[in-house]
């Protein structure tokens, strides 16, 4: 598999401190902090369809829906509603496939409260062609694809909740329709992140999305607070792809991420 390390050893301090990983605890192995825009194209390929801008701006990523992704924009063969998320992911380096970890930062700012303005969402993405249209829904997934696997990869997906805070589920086969949903303490979150930078938490919430997996079992985090887990069939999984999505609502919309990141072994935040 080619080589998908990222850059200086910085990149990988760099992650290993906004993840909060001791450097004892697990070896990076592939990344992407988004402080090198040409990343994405050399890295970062489509999933499941093209959302209409996929792009860095100081250091973070934004994925963004547009028209382009509309139903009745698109060509007869990718009007299934199962193209509605759109994507793009990134080829892994091989790691223990007993005992691994993979994150993503996802920024929850003001877009996931209440009902959004297209001037604030045409700030973060210029480039797409906005209409009036207001309405509380929004949905961004973090997955790992495993090799060998015909099965639904361990997931999180964050699902706006209207005027309170987002709805987080992760995947589990033995939850209603196979998505257990996590009981979250937003306010022991949002104080942690207020205390670490004040600065940073003005623009929104920085949180982690971590799935670690050891020995059959896939655990998920919300930062340092464990969401839930389950127990798949084998003792192995091996990642093949880290993907980040989001799905198009049929109106603009965007999303903001940051250090993307599997590591050789597990380490809970």
């Amino acid at each position: 598999m080619k080589n998908r390390w990222m850059g200086r050893l910085s990149f990988a301090l760099a992650a290993c401190a906004a993840l909060s990983v001791p450097a004892y605890a697990a070896e990076p192995v592939t990344m992407d902090d988004f402080s090198d825009p040409t990343t994405l194209e050399d890295n970062w390929e489509v999933d499941n369809y093209q959302p209409d801008d996929f792009y860095v701006d100081q250091g973070a990523l934004y994925l963004a829906m547009g028209p382009d992704g509309y139903i009745r924009n698109r060509d007869e063969e990718h009007r299934d509603k199962s193209y509605n998320m759109q994507g793009y992911r990134l080829e892994v380096d091989s790691v223990s496939a007993t005992g691994w970890t993979a994150s993503a930062k996802l920024l929850l700012d003001d877009t996931w409260y209440g009902v959004r303005t297209d001037s604030y969402l045409k700030e973060r993405a210029p480039k797409v062609e906005y209409q009036t249209t207001l309405d509380n829904k929004k949905k961004v997934l973090f997955q790992v694809d495993l090799i060998g696997s015909n099965k639904q990869p361990p997931a999180i997906t964050v699902i706006k909740g209207g005027d309170d805070a987002p709805i987080v589920k992760y995947y589990d086969p033995e939850a209603d329709q196979e998505w257990g949903t996590a009981q979250i303490d937003w306010e022991a979150i949002q104080a942690a992140a207020n205390e670490a930078n004040t600065e940073a938490a003005q623009e929104g919430l920085w949180v982690t999305l971590t799935i670690t997996f050891q020995d059959g079992e896939v655990t998920y985090y919300l930062d340092d607070q464990k969401i839930g887990s389950f127990t798949r069939d084998s003792v192995k999984a091996q990642p093949d792809y880290l993907k980040l999505s989001m799905q198009n609502f049929q109106r603009p919309d965007v999303s903001v991420w940051d250090d993307v990141c599997l590591y050789d072994g597990v380490q809970k935040p």
